[in-house]
C-alpha cells in the first residue's frame, strides 16, 4: 500500500453488492436507527448502521483502481492525495449536512473516549485483558506488563471496563473511522494518544486507526505497541503517527526492539543509573505525574523515550 487507505462505508444491506468489488460513496440518505446489537454495553437502539428508509441510498464508485480484500475489511489504494482529499470533503459535507452523524452519534459509535489525568489530550483506552502479547507478558515477572497499572486502581471499575469492551466492539463498525475523525477534530487538540490502556488488535484495526490519522491531519497520534508483527506496516504509516515499540523487559536495551524500528520506548527500574544513554527520560514522575509541557512521546525526531517502572 502507498498513501491512503479507504474503508468501507457501508454495511452493504442497500443496492450494494454483497461484497465489496468497489469502494462505495454515500449518497446522503436518512440513517435509521437498528435493532441489531452492537455488543455488550451498547444499547441496541443506539446502533447506527446506514441502513435505508425507502429509496434513497445510492452506491457508487469512490476510487476506481486496485483493491483487495483483508481479513473481512474492505480495502481500496488510491494513487495521490487528492482522492482522499476529495473523500474528506465528501464526508464532512455530509456530517455538515447531519445526513450521516453528529458529534452525540459519533460518541455512539465509537464507544466514548477516554480522559487521562496524566496526558495532554484525549486517548481511546481498550482492556488491558484483551492485549495480545501483552496478555503473555503479563504473567512474566520482570517484563513491563507484569503487575500493568492497567490492570488495578480505577482501571478496574466496573463503568472503566464496560466503556473498555465497549471501544474494543466498537472497532468493528464501518463507521468506526468517520466518527472517530469527527470526535478528535471536535475536541480541538493537537495531541491524541491511541491505548492509554490495551493494545492493537489485529490488521484490520491497525489500517483503520491509520484511516483516522489520515483524516485528522492537524492531530499528532501517538500510539504505543508491544506487537511486532506491525513493523510490517510501518512504510504505510501515515506521517502524523508516531507508531513506538515497547521493549518487553524493564532494564532491557532499545537494541532488544525489532531491527528497523526507528521509535522506541524502554522502561527503567532506576533512571539516574541505568539508562544514561538510551534516550529521553519522560519527566512525568517529577511533576506530579503528567507530561506538563513535554511532548516527547509524539515526537518522531525522538527515537526512544525512557519511562520510570510504575
Amino acid at each position: 500500500m502507498r498513501d491512503n487507505f479507504w474503508l468501507c462505508c457501508t454495511s452493504h444491506r442497500v443496492t450494494a453488492p454483497s461484497s465489496c468489488g468497489e469502494q462505495p460513496e454515500l449518497i446522503p440518505g436518512p440513517v435509521v436507527q437498528s435493532s441489531t446489537s452492537a455488543g455488550p454495553g451498547i444499547s441496541p437502539t443506539n446502533s447506527l448502521e446506514t441502513k435505508p428508509a425507502g429509496p434513497v441510498t445510492v452506491v457508487r464508485s469512490l476510487a476506481p483502481g486496485l483493491r483487495r480484500h483483508r481479513r473481512g475489511v474492505h480495502l481500496a489504494r488510491a494513487s495521490s492525495a487528492k482522492r482522499l482529499t476529495s473523500f474528506k470533503r465528501l464526508w464532512y459535507r455530509i456530517i455538515k449536512e447531519k445526513k450521516i452523524m453528529n458529534t452525540k452519534e459519533a460518541l455512539q459509535i465509537v464507544g466514548g473516549l477516554s480522559k487521562p489525568s496524566k496526558m495532554p489530550g484525549w486517548s481511546y483506552g481498550l482492556p488491558a485483558k484483551e492485549c495480545k502479547t501483552g496478555g503473555k507478558l503479563q504473567k512474566i515477572p520482570g517484563s513491563v506488563c507484569y503487575n500493568c497499572y492497567a490492570l488495578k486502581g480505577c482501571y478496574v471499575f466496573k463503568v472503566v471496563q464496560d466503556a473498555q469492551y465497549r471501544r474494543l466492539n466498537a472497532i468493528r463498525s464501518p463507521l468506526w473511522v468517520g466518527a472517530m475523525a469527527l470526535l478528535i477534530n471536535s475536541k480541538k487538540a493537537n495531541v491524541f494518544r491511541w491505548h492509554d490502556s490495551g493494545d492493537i488488535q489485529d490488521e484490520e484495526h491497525l489500517l483503520k486507526i491509520f484511516a483516522v490519522a489520515k483524516l485528522t491531519p492537524k492531530v499528532k497520534h501517538w500510539m504505543p505497541t508491544r506487537e511486532a508483527w506491525v513493523k510490517a506496516f510501518l512504510p504505510e504509516c501515515p506521517k502524523n503517527l508516531i507508531i513506538r515499540f515497547s521493549v518487553p523487559m524493564v532494564d532491557q536495551s532499545k537494541d532488544k526492539a525489532p531491527k528497523g524500528w526507528r521509535n522506541t520506548s524502554t522502561v527503567s527500574s532506576d533512571l539516574n543509573k541505568t539508562f544514561t544513554s538510551e534516550g529521553h527520560f519522560c519527566p512525568a514522575p517529577k511533576q506530579n505525574n503528567e507530561c506538563g509541557d513535554c511532548r516527547a512521546c509524539w515526537d518522531g525526531r525522538i527515537l526512544n523515550v525512557v519511562y520510570g517502572k510504575h
